[in-house]
Formats: structure tokens, sequence, C-alpha cells
């Protein structure tokens, strides 16, 4: 194991730590029943003395209802009954990135919706921007390969 680093990004801050088992709960609780039930103990204790088969036998066949990805969907939806759009003179390229914010097909709406919902459910939401690095005095067109 590597030393211990203070000022290492990979290191997940003491702020982090303090809430990454709330984290894990909404990640679990969003993915459904079947993940919190996959879970065992750690959502469905076990009772004291209760046998094995019993246990496995309640968690089986424990009642889910999604209510907080229902409640969420409803809450995060209210921004986005119209459709982001942008407004004013806007460049070309600047429309095409709007068609294809994170390259992978989502349009700005798209992508808007599912930041704003990520949230909201966790309380918080980062976007990390990034571009290729570029030589010295190359072009867009060339850094895209169009040149």
């Amino acid at each position: 194991m590597q030393p211990y680093k203070p000022d290492d990004p990979r290191n997940p801050s003491g702020a982090y730590r303090g809430v990454k088992s709330d984290y894990d709960m909404i990640a679990a609780v969003l993915e459904g029943g079947a993940a919190v039930r996959g879970a065992r103990e750690l959502y469905l204790p076990r009772f004291e003395n209760e046998a094995l088969d019993e246990y496995l036998r309640r968690v089986r066949f424990a009642p889910w209802r999604p209510e907080f990805e229902d409640d969420l969907r409803s809450i995060a939806s209210k921004p986005f009954t119209k459709p982001v759009s942008l407004q004013g003179s806007v460049s070309a390229p600047i429309k095409a990135f709007a068609e294809d914010v994170d390259t992978l097909g989502n349009n700005l709406h798209v992508f808007a919706r599912r930041v704003f919902h990520r949230g909201v459910a966790f309380g918080m939401h980062g976007i990390l921007v990034d571009y290729p690095s570029m030589l010295p005095g190359m072009t867009l067109a060339e850094a895209a390969g169009e040149a």
C-alpha cells in the first residue's frame, strides 16, 4: 500500500468519508429493491437469535416500494417541463455542442435534467469539464482531426 499523501486528489476528503455510507444507501435505493435486499444486513438487519434460513427468507420477501425514486423523479422533473434551450445569437459550434453536450449523444436538456436529478438525490453533483491536450499552435480543427 502506498503511503498516505494528504494532497493527493485520489484521497477522499474527511467530509466525503463522513457521508459515503449515506451516498451508498441512496445509490442502493435508486437501484431498487434487489440492491437493498442484496446488501442484506447493511440495510435489513438480522434479528437477535434469528436463524439464518429464516433471515434469508425474510430478506427475499421484504416488500419494496420505490417511493424515494418516485418523489425524486417528480421533484427533479419540475424545472424541465419546457426544453432547455439556447437563446439569443448563438454560434454554430455552440449549437452543435448543445446537441451533444457529453459526447454520448445527450443534448443540453437531457444532460441538465440528469445532472439536476442526481444533484437532488445526493444533495450535490459535479461536472468535470476537460479538453484534450493540444500542441502549441494547433488549431481546433487539427485537434479534432479535421485538418
